[in-house]
């Protein structure tokens, strides 16, 4: 199960065990940090780098 996009205490309450537990496992395998901002910061990114495409596809359609 993938919970790197939520946050800690969300992806937590999912798998049914307190944030800390959480943490703790996370550490044991070598995940330092909670990677949910990172993730979601990579998301927007995508996400505007598609509307500007598509503004641009707009745009050369409309000069047409």
């Amino acid at each position: 199960m993938k919970l790197f996009h939520l946050p800690l205490d969300e992806a937590a309450e999912a798998i049914g065990i307190c944030s800390t537990a959480l943490k703790n496992v996370c550490r044991k395998l070598g995940v330092s940090r909670w990677p949910y901002r990172r993730v979601r910061r990579s998301e927007r990114k995508r996400e505007i780098a598609r509307q500007y495409r598509e503004a641009l596809r707009l745009r050369r359609q409309a000069g047409k």
